[in-house]
């Protein structure tokens, strides 16, 4: 037992520090404070719900009721960027949804490296314009999706063209 303790701390801290990880590849600084808010305002919404989740239980459990608590509906998730092009992706997402009132929830001057990927913090349920394009051709694609039905989004150069070069 006391040799399985140290492993599961390291472990612990491991995740911890990975899950706190915000989109390390994006440059833009008003983006960056975005992230770092909706990071921080998911936590705290997710934290306040398990300290309200063990309150119900143990007074449920103490008043021997039967009783399911409800839980907050999630406003916010990840998604992941994939870039599976052999040169830097530039990425800019363009939503319609606001963060504050002056500010859109856009998150602008994502730079992928080839071969890698990034995860972003997005409300649930916003539709996105992903404006994308590789380093060495200067033409813009783009797609359009819904955070609630992706969590994982591969990006390559020429995917939204039609045949047309």
């Amino acid at each position: 037992m006391r040799k399985t303790r140290p492993i599961l701390s390291v472990l612990c801290s491991l995740l911890f520090f990975y899950s706190c990880s915000t989109g390390q590849y994006i440059h833009d600084t008003g983006s960056i404070e975005r992230q770092k808010e909706m990071h921080r305002k998911r936590t705290g919404i997710n934290v306040g719900d398990v300290a309200l989740q063990m309150l119900n239980i143990v007074t449920l459990a103490s008043l021997n009721l039967d009783m399911e608590p409800e839980t907050t509906p999630r406003s916010f998730k990840r998604i992941k960027l994939y870039n599976h092009s052999a040169d830097t992706m530039r990425v800019n997402l363009v939503t319609n949804v606001f963060w504050s009132d002056d500010q859109y929830n856009d998150i602008l001057d994502v730079r992928i490296p080839p071969k890698q990927h990034t995860s972003l913090m997005v409300p649930l349920g916003a539709d996105y314009n992903v404006y994308f394009r590789d380093s060495s051709d200067g033409q813009d694609e783009s797609i359009t999706i819904n955070t609630a039905e992706f969590k994982r989004i591969g990006l390559t150069p020429g995917m939204t063209l039609t045949g047309e070069k």
